[in-house]
């Protein structure tokens, strides 16, 4: 059974920060898609629960590891709103709980605000992240300006997606059977993703073949 760590940081987080003082979307993260996070010992969770925002850390090194976790606030286009960051260490094989209140986020508007949670290690080495938004509600374009770019590789093919607003539950689809390295997840906006299908046999042409799928909920 890991051990429990319970703490509550970021005493005033993201409290009076506006667009003024923080880089949008594009300029904060790079291309951090898929099997960089999916390979990571350290597992995040975060969720809102009551009054207040849980961040789960899962550990299943043997040795600590210190780490930065940062709380990024931004709206459906990317515009950064806030953020705040605080040092953590993880004890081996261990749980570390993080409890931040809603009171201390600058919301904006609920349904158009949402939070990146990360974690990374002092030395590079481990990364995780976890998405949460703050309403089912959300106000979302219903017909997203999505920019394609399929490649083929020697394994299959390579789809690079932009759009310059959130797009939820994307999912990608070619017309013969293979393995997605990720698939059915949130395009954040104007953040390049990168995704790969592998296939046992290699087809070609299939460049103009994809198929993408999306379920943004509720609509401007």
């Amino acid at each position: 059974m890991k051990n429990v760590i319970y703490a509550f940081l970021f005493g005033a987080l993201i409290l009076g920060c506006t667009a003024n003082n923080t880089s949008d979307l594009t300029d904060e993260i790079s291309d951090e898609c898929g099997p960089a996070f999916e390979e990571s010992d350290i597992k995040m969770g975060a969720s809102i629960f009551e009054d207040k925002l849980e961040i789960s850390l899962s550990s299943n090194l043997e040795e600590s590891i210190a780490g930065r976790v940062s709380v990024e606030l931004y709206d459906f286009s990317g515009t950064g709103l806030g953020t705040d960051t605080s040092t953590v260490t993880l004890n081996p094989d261990s749980v570390f709980l993080i409890e931040v209140p809603l009171s201390e986020i600058n919301l904006v508007n609920k349904n158009s605000n949402f939070l990146i949670c990360r974690f990374e290690s002092k030395d590079g080495s481990q990364r995780s992240q976890s998405l949460v938004y703050f309403s089912d509600e959300l106000t979302l374009e219903s017909d997203p300006d999505i920019d394609i770019d399929v490649q083929p590789i020697i394994s299959g093919y390579k789809v690079r997606l932009i759009s310059p607003s959130l797009v939820k539950n994307v999912k990608l689809s070619f017309p013969v059977e293979g393995t997605w390295s990720n698939n059915c997840f949130d395009l954040l906006p104007s953040k390049l993703g990168e995704y790969y299908f592998s296939i046992p046999e290699y087809t070609p042409d299939l460049e103009d073949q994809l198929e993408i799928s999306f379920d943004n909920p509720v609509t401007q």
